[in-house]
């Protein structure tokens, strides 16, 4: 790899991460490189739009041309016209918030969301959740990947830990066996605690979207866990199986090919 557009990359992922413009040091920091390499990567991305300074300070934040890239190449967009009406008569029959997400950059995408008027939600920071390891959603898509993507993703994350959603993966074997699993099953729920009627006991569920054999995303429902029980339960999960069954077949027939 390109040392120089690697570390162009990581500055872009850095800013777009940070919450506001960040300083000339704290991005070398970032990419562990000193301030004046750095200073002569950034004259470079600010001169292609990568990267601005507003107001002639000497802050650094994500510049209009990733703003441009996104607009005109976004991830999943034949999956988000395609999914959109089917989500939207989802969250309308089970009344409670969808979404549907992508692995971009190895890194837990929401490209759309359609939110349902019950009184009772769960909301959350969805820039923090792009961790694979952290969501339903996100586990699908790790399953989806093959041995050696899994294997490079065990090598920079590790063991989920114990109390996480895959519980304790000690090793890589440990890990591959569990997301074995949930690849055969194309879902994954956490069922949470339907007793409590505290807003943070929630029930997360997510169903994989496939293209023909290959799994191109995932559907995900938050929703409070005490809402998740008897013939509730039983009405959700067959609806957010009917949709995805139904945008694979509508995927399958109109697009021979796909490419996130």
């Amino acid at each position: 790899m390109i040392k120089v557009l690697e570390k162009s990359h990581k500055i872009m992922l850095y800013l777009s991460a940070a919450r506001e413009p960040q300083s000339l040091h704290d991005i070398a920091g970032s990419i562990k490189e000193s301030d004046s390499t750095t200073a002569n990567i950034i004259r470079t991305m600010k001169s292609l739009g990568y990267v601005k300074n507003g107001n002639g300070t000497k802050l650094y934040s994500i510049g209009p041309a990733v703003h441009y890239l996104a607009r005109h190449s976004n991830p999943g967009q034949i999956l988000a016209d395609t999914a959109g009406p089917l989500l939207e008569k989802l969250s309308q029959t089970i009344n409670e918030t969808c979404h549907i997400v992508v692995d971009y950059l190895n890194r837990r995408t929401m490209i759309m969301q359609i939110k349902s008027g019950a009184d009772v939600q769960i909301i959350d920071n969805q820039d923090a959740l792009d961790h694979l390891y952290k969501t339903c959603t996100g586990i699908l898509l790790l399953a989806a990947k093959n041995d050696s993507a899994v294997e490079q993703y065990y090598a920079v994350h590790g063991d989920p830990g114990t109390g996480s959603l895959l519980d304790s993966a000690p090793t890589l074997a440990a890990l591959m066996a569990k997301l074995q699993i949930i690849r055969k099953n194309r879902h994954f729920i956490n069922a949470g605690n339907s007793k409590s009627r505290n807003h943070d006991s929630a029930a997360a569920l997510g169903f994989s979207i496939f293209h023909h054999d290959h799994c191109i995303g995932a559907l995900g429902v938050k929703m409070p866990a005490y809402r998740y029980t008897g013939t509730n339960k039983s009405l959700v999960n067959q609806q957010c199986k009917n949709t995805v069954m139904a945008i694979t077949d509508i995927l399958n027939k109109n697009h021979k090919e796909y490419f996130l």
